[in-house]
C-alpha cells in the first residue's frame, strides 16, 4: 500500500544487538546514538505497534553481551550509581528498569529475557510508544556501558 512503511524486525533486533554489544565492549567513554542502529523513522515505525519489544530485546542482548565480555559483573551493576543521560528524555523508571533487566538478565537466555521485555513493556503501558520504548534501549546503554566503564577502571 501507498505510505506505508516496511521494515525487517529480525535486522532491527540483530543490529541493535550488534551495536549495543560494540558500544559496551569498545574503549571507555565509547558513545553512539540511536541512528546508529536505525535511521528515526525505523525505529518510529518499529516500536509503535505490538512487537515494538524486539529492538529493545535487542538492545538489552547485545548490551549483556558486551557486559561479560568485559567481565562486568552483578554485583557491579548493584554498587554503580548511575543518573538518566542528560539531555534525554530517559527517566528514574527507564533506568531502574534497564538496571533490573541487566541484574535479572545477566545468566538469562535471549527467550526468557523477551519475555520479561514483553511483560515490563505491557505492565507499564509501554506497548507503542516509541519515546517511551527508545529510552528504554537509551537507559540500557547508558547502564551497561558506565558499569563497565567503571569495571575497567578498577
Amino acid at each position: 500500500m501507498a505510505g506505508e512503511f516496511y521494515y525487517d524486525l529480525g535486522a532491527l533486533y540483530d543490529k541493535a544487538r550488534d551495536v549495543l554489544r560494540a558500544g559496551v565492549e569498545g574503549v571507555p567513554e565509547t558513545t553512539f546514538g540511536l541512528e546508529d542502529i536505525a535511521p528515526e523513522d525505523v525505529w518510529l515505525s518499529a516500536t509503535q505497534g505490538i512487537a515494538g519489544p524486539i529492538p529493545v530485546c535487542g538492545a538489552l542482548v547485545g548490551a549483556l553481551e558486551g557486559m561479560r565480555t568485559r567481565q562486568v559483573t552483578v554485583s557491579m551493576l548493584g554498587s554503580t550509581v548511575i543518573d538518566p543521560p542528560r539531555d534525554t528524555a530517559v527517566t528514574a523508571v527507564e533506568m531502574a528498569v534497564a538496571r533490573r533487566w541487566l541484574t535479572d538478565g545477566y545468566d538469562l537466555s535471549d527467550e526468557a529475557l523477551g519475555q520479561i521485555v514483553r511483560e515490563d513493556v505491557v505492565e507499564h503501558g509501554w506497548v507503542g510508544q516509541p519515546r517511551e520504548l527508545l529510552s528504554l534501549v537509551v537507559a540500557i546503554a547508558a547502564t551497561a556501558g558506565a558499569v563497565a566503564d567503571v569495571g575497567s577502571a578498577t
